[in-house]
């Protein structure tokens, strides 16, 4: 029995978050496998690959949503030294959300503790649907998360007070905070609520020293950037309906059973300690920064929501504000940390008697994935999954004829797979121009020069096919793309 305690208290919280994120990794890997490509994953890739950087400064300012620019720039910058695909992407994003998490790590477990930070990051990367599901699709969300984390670990670099920072604090502000500004619009909105939490809890300090001077020029950089990107783009993609009710917000904080699973390390540790009255410490100015910071982060889809009921500007999409968990996670870590001083356990003994609350939370947290891994798969199955119905049947790519589809930008997952055999057809000269800009290795063909083809392969609705006179071509119908979808395949030969 003292072999076994001895080995339960020597098992450190770092250990547990490691083994967690491995088991995470691993089955955000293989659920990345399962699913489908889909089209906003596919205007990714088209985002990143270029030949030239006027051909990806041109796909900047098309309207596609490539802006602010910082993670198409990386990948863009990566493909000249290593062939890049929509599954490395995904890998990407899965490294991006680790990266942020053991950013937020090192930097919260120096105020509040490696055990009650552990347990908070447990909890959260479990139950997080926001963090899982963007984890496994090539979109730049998770970098936006990791971005926020960074800034977040900068707090600690004001805990001197009015003393005057280094240079190299300065510069960590500076560019954290700009990566965070130009890794998503809503970057530049977080950046601010961080210097609105710091302007609050540090009431001490002389108002105009509360402030970094390198977050100002941070903002100083990037606002005109901010304007100059808007100003000479359209958006195409962002067009869709969003609802501003009540369950809108409520699906902002889904998590499941997070708030309720915190009951679990509460009650093992109430069993376990020893309980004595000792006066519960009080709120250091780093501790209080960190929770007005992550207050407000967590806060904002709250405040957009009201935005959105006052004003025409609806911007309440979950993913837009993913570093709302990163509030999260510091509010759990507070919350351990207080509750565990509540009932009387010392943070010293907690920290050197963790063992067993670890181990406890750590087997829920991975039965949680494991769920999460089962229920994803279920949706992912091609059975279900509708962008496994957009696929073209291998057979129809194996007659080696031009495949023309229709219906943009439902087949781009297709034009991904073999870019030279799939062309898009389009009349409209505005949408020609958009997506000429939009990449080069596109192919567009228009009606004039489809009745010039002496065969090829349409996809597309029923009505697709009335522009081709019968008089011209002879047509064999190959089949549906799938059998719940409109869109047929047929092949054309000129007579």
């Amino acid at each position: 029995m003292g072999i076994f305690s001895s080995l339960v208290h020597s098992i450190k919280p770092i250990y547990s978050i490691i083994f967690t994120l491995g088991v995470l990794v691993f089955v955000l890997y293989n659920l990345k496998l399962q699913k489908a490509l889909w089209v906003d994953e596919c205007y990714t890739f088209y985002g990143i690959d270029h030949d030239s950087f006027s051909s990806f400064w041109d796909s900047m300012l098309s309207g596609i949503n490539f802006s602010p620019p910082l993670y198409f720039f990386i990948n863009w910058f990566a493909a000249f030294c290593f062939p890049i695909s929509i599954e490395l992407l995904r890998l990407e994003s899965i490294l991006w959300t680790v990266l942020g998490l053991i950013f937020f790590y090192h930097g919260y477990k120096k105020i509040l503790g490696t055990s009650a930070t552990a347990i908070s990051i447990i909890l959260v990367i479990s139950q997080s649907n926001l963090l899982l599901d963007n984890s496994t699709e090539a979109r730049h969300y998770t970098m936006f998360f990791a971005c926020a984390s960074w800034v977040f670990l900068t707090i600690p670099n004001l805990k001197h007070g009015s003393k005057k920072l280094h240079p190299i604090e300065h510069f960590s502000f500076f560019i954290s905070h700009f990566c965070l500004c130009l890794s998503h619009y809503l970057g530049i909105v977080f950046s601010l609520l961080f210097v609105v939490g710091i302007l609050l809890s540090r009431k001490d300090i002389n108002f105009a020293k509360r402030i970094p001077w390198s977050i100002l020029t941070c903002w100083l950089i990037v606002i005109p950037v901010y304007l100059f990107f808007l100003q000479n783009q359209s958006s195409h993609l962002n067009t869709w309906p969003k609802s501003k009710s009540i369950d809108a917000i409520f699906e902002n904080y889904d998590y499941s059973a997070l708030f309720l699973s915190l009951i679990i390390p509460l009650i093992t540790c109430f069993l376990m300690f020893q309980k004595k009255k000792y006066p519960v410490t009080s709120i250091s100015s780093e501790v209080r920064m960190a929770l007005f910071v992550s207050v407000l982060w967590f806060l904002a889809p709250f405040l957009f929501w009201i935005l959105a009921n006052l004003v025409p500007l609806n911007l309440l999409k979950e993913r837009y504000f993913i570093p709302k968990e990163i509030g999260l996670l510091a509010i759990l870590a507070f919350a351990v940390n207080r509750c565990c001083a509540f009932i009387g356990i010392r943070k010293r003994d907690f920290e050197n008697k963790s063992g067993i609350p670890i181990i406890v939370i750590t087997f829920y947290s991975l039965f949680m994935i494991f769920v999460y891994h089962k229920r994803s798969s279920f949706g992912y199955s091609e059975n279900r999954n509708y962008y496994h119905w957009l696929h073209i049947d291998d057979s129809v790519e194996k007659l080696n004829l031009p495949i023309i589809m229709t219906g943009d930008p439902l087949f781009f997952p297709n034009t991904y797979k073999n870019e030279e055999q799939y062309f898009f057809h389009m009349d409209d000269k505005n949408l020609q121009e958009i997506y000429s800009r939009f990449s080069s290795k596109l192919n567009i063909v228009s009606s004039s020069e489809l009745l010039s083809w002496d065969s090829f392969i349409l996809v597309g609705k029923s009505d697709s096919f009335k522009s081709l006179d019968a008089s011209l071509f002879s047509s064999v119908l190959l089949g549906k793309v799938h059998e719940r979808l409109p869109f047929l395949i047929k092949r054309f030969k000129r007579i």
